[in-house]
């Protein structure tokens, strides 16, 4: 696997490698990273070039209670904040 942040700024490319290092093969639910249910990954494929240069995790049937129930519990408080204020708060989490 290739180090993506290599190809970037080197400014921010330490930043951005510890956070790709965390991603590794992990779903974000409930504002926790958690492995797939599984433990199996897919490669994430740099197009241009051909190699991985991460791996996302292969969701599976035992994933969807969490993840949903979580969405499901976030709905109202997120329905009832204001879209100038979801915007800011999904872009930059």
């Amino acid at each position: 696997m290739i180090d993506i942040a290599t190809r970037i700024n080197p400014t921010v490319a330490p930043a951005v490698s510890a956070v790709i290092a965390q991603l590794q093969g992990r779903h974000l639910v409930a504002n926790q990273l958690v492995p797939a249910a599984a433990g199996a990954t897919l490669d994430v494929i740099d197009p241009a070039t051909g190699p991985a240069i991460g791996a996302a995790p292969a969701a599976h049937s035992a994933d969807v209670p969490l993840s949903c129930g979580s969405a499901y519990s976030a709905s109202p408080a997120l329905a009832a904040t204001p879209a100038t204020q979801r915007g800011p708060a999904l872009a930059h989490p």
